[in-house]
């Protein structure tokens, strides 16, 4: 195959799939950790919120209610007006639009558990925080 190209070139001679393949490599890093950031809030809302209960599970979850109460693409609209455009700012967009409803599934996970197995750890002399960075690091590697 020397000397062709796969999607040909455009009117300067440059090879089209070659700057299709430069485009998706940004965009990607962009989108991976844009995906990461928001998982990794969710992720710990979710949890704090499962296993601690009460107060601070309703304090959350009802954030997380008003955040989901806005159409999705408001907040990212209303960061993009005030922020300088970079590919930060597509990132914590991205981040900021899709967080939301892990949180809730992450809270209903954890709370099933918490019962079972916040005693036990706290009679060992374990925190909260091991109980919760074991559970999810346990669960993130399966």
């Amino acid at each position: 195959m020397t000397g062709q190209r796969y999607l040909a070139t455009d009117p300067l001679g440059r090879d089209i799939a070659a700057r299709l393949f430069m485009a998706g490599r940004i965009s990607l890093l962009v989108d991976f950790v844009a995906m990461v950031l928001a998982t990794l809030v969710d992720t710990l809302i979710g949890v704090i919120a499962g296993y601690r209960g009460g107060w601070i599970s309703a304090f959350l979850m009802r954030t997380v209610d008003g955040f989901l109460s806005f159409p999705s693409i408001c907040l990212p609209l209303s960061l993009s007006a005030v922020l300088k455009p970079s590919a930060m700012t597509i990132t914590v967009n991205i981040a900021v639009a899709g967080w939301m409803e892990v949180a809730r599934i992450g809270r209903g996970l954890n709370r099933d558990k918490a019962a079972e197995l916040k005693r036990p750890c706290q009679l060992r002399g374990g925190t909260l925080f091991r109980l919760v960075l074991r559970r999810s690091a346990s669960a993130l590697a399966s």
